[in-house]
């Protein structure tokens, strides 16, 4: 006679093996989806963040500093299957356009998010 101890043991097996490549591909499709700022970017200060068309693995950020001051602007790359990267900062003059760019590491299938830090200076 069977164990029914072994029969749930391979059942319960068989259902993380199932559930494991459901989990890994839900974390890939929400680390893809766009986040939230951690905080809210400086006012004055209008950014877009870009991809190369050439080399997927550069990202970059353009600033432009509609503020009366100086601010200092930095890429933040999150890269597929590599460590996250982060660009120099740059300090953008008043009613100047900076960039930071960044390169991931040759290994990453691609770049899944474009973010930035924005400070005074």
């Amino acid at each position: 006679m069977r164990s029914p101890f072994r029969t749930g043991l391979t059942a319960a097996s068989a259902a993380l093996a199932l559930a494991l490549p459901a989990a890994t591909l839900a974390a890939t499709t929400a680390a893809a989806a766009p986040e939230a700022p951690d905080r809210p970017l400086l006012a004055g200060v209008d950014c877009e963040g870009w991809v190369h068309n050439n080399d997927p693995l550069t990202g970059g950020v353009d600033c432009t500093n509609n503020t009366g001051g100086n601010v200092a602007i930095r890429v933040e790359l999150t890269c597929s299957w590599a460590p996250d990267v982060t660009g120099d900062w740059v300090v953008v003059p008043p009613g100047q356009v900076g960039e930071s760019r960044a390169n991931c590491a040759f290994w990453a299938q691609g770049i899944d998010h474009v973010g930035w830090d924005v400070e005074p200076r």
